[in-house]
């Protein structure tokens, strides 16, 4: 009968054999240069995304900022009335005859 021990070989284990490197190692680099490439596309669509994003937020932000301008600008003049500053005409509503000591009198319109 053989024992496990006389089964094994005694020398040093041989070591596997080796590859071609210029194969292999020209696959390994196409491969990083792939993984490269794509990562910078990736890169560049994230950035033109987020350029996209803010210019769209800024065309947002002026266009609602014009418009509470303009209706700031509309809303803002609707209760004011201005007092004319030269001279001006006006109507008088006059009751009766215009004397000295009747109500149409100059003294009374006047004050």
């Amino acid at each position: 009968m053989i024992s496990p021990d006389d089964a094994l070989p005694s020398g040093p284990t041989p070591s596997p054999a080796p590859t071609p490197t210029g194969a292999a190692g020209s696959e390994a680099s196409g491969q990083a240069a792939l993984v490269h490439t794509v990562q910078g596309l990736a890169r560049e669509l994230l950035t033109e995304r987020r350029t996209d994003r803010r210019w769209r937020v800024f065309f947002r932000l002026s266009w609602l900022l014009l418009v509470l301008l303009l209706l700031w600008l509309v809303l803002a003049n609707r209760g004011h009335h201005s007092t004319p500053a030269g001279p001006h005409t006006a109507l008088v509503e006059l009751r009766g005859e215009i004397s000295a000591d009747s109500e149409a009198s100059a003294e009374q319109m006047m004050a």
